[in-house]
């Protein structure tokens, strides 16, 4: 059984072998969950707490249409306070997220913090908020296909031609999708550990995945499919709890209601959190060993070069 006490040292591996990456993840997160755990735990609890508002405001429409309520557009409609609410708890998400990433990253690289980690991520939450808008619209643009086929689709009265359309553009989408969530989805710690920009930040990912994209998308797949594992199967008990204490009176439309989902969704943040963490480990130790490498090649690079 792998152990890892807090005063381990952590390192990234020399080079790129999946198994050393895996046992570095393992131990970064492991070294690192203690410290960790209060910004994991706030990151993954307010970008659900908009759920709370949109349940207290449309409670009383589902008490009344329990069996219809979620076919009716009002549970749809989202007033702008609702809109600024969950843009700043997404945004205070971040803030903590960023925070996470900084303390470990810094035992990873062995730099002692300085000052309060949630202060430098504060410094870094407009870079990373730009940045996470670019990524956001490089998502989009490689689902364009799909929207492009659900207009083409739309536009006739036979459902199979919308049918059809949306699968080829799913498969058209499919390949550009899959590359750009893992290119460019190393934004985050060139701002918040080497102090780039939004911009700077981004080509670097690119920079760093070309031609490991593959082993970057392994690692990171690896470690999200273990924290979906996890959480699909212990994440079900507070749903079950949550649905037990409402059916507890035998009135099963009680069940159609969202209220159950949300609160059993706010109970699994305790163990989201740490698996939050381990997501974030196996990250920082996929893009350090990634930025190690690209260093020796530019160092061996110059080095060959005469003059």
């Amino acid at each position: 059984m792998l152990t890892a006490s807090p005063h381990d040292p952590v390192s990234p591996p020399p080079g790129l072998e999946l198994g050393a990456l895996i046992k570095a993840t393992s131990k970064l997160w492991l070294s690192s969950l203690r410290e960790c755990m209060p910004d994991a735990l706030m990151s993954s609890l307010l970008p659900q707490l908009p759920l709370l508002l949109w349940w207290w405001k449309t409670r009383a429409f589902f008490a009344e249409h329990p069996l219809t309520a979620w076919l009716g557009p009002e549970i749809r409609i989202a007033s702008t306070s609702d809109i600024l609410i969950g843009v700043i708890a997404n945004l205070a998400g971040l803030w903590f997220f960023l925070s996470l990433l900084h303390k470990q990253g810094s035992r990873l690289r062995g730099v002692a913090l300085h000052g309060s980690s949630l202060t430098h991520a504060l410094r870094c939450l407009p870079a990373a908020t730009l940045a996470t808008l670019i990524y956001t619209l490089l998502l989009l643009l490689a689902l364009l296909p799909v929207g492009l086929a659900w207009l083409v689709g739309g536009s006739s009265d036979n459902p199979m031609v919308l049918l059809v359309s949306l699968l080829l553009g799913l498969l058209v989408s499919a390949a550009p999708l899959a590359w750009v969530s893992i290119a460019a989805c190393f934004v985050y710690p060139p701002i918040v550990l080497d102090g780039c920009g939004a911009w700077s930040s981004l080509w670097t990912s690119f920079r760093l995945v070309r031609g490991r994209w593959v082993l970057s998308a392994g690692l990171l797949s690896l470690f999200t499919l273990i924290c979906l594992g996890i959480l699909g199967t212990l994440g079900s008990l507070p749903f079950a709890v949550t649905a037990a204490v409402v059916g507890a009176d035998g009135e099963l439309a009680a069940l159609m209601r969202p209220g159950w989902l949300i609160f059993g969704q706010l109970l699994t943040t305790p163990l989201m959190a740490p698996l939050l963490s381990l997501l974030t480990a196996a990250y920082l130790v996929m893009y350090e060993a990634l930025r190690r490498s690209s260093d020796q090649i530019f160092n061996s690079g110059r080095k060959a070069t005469p003059g």
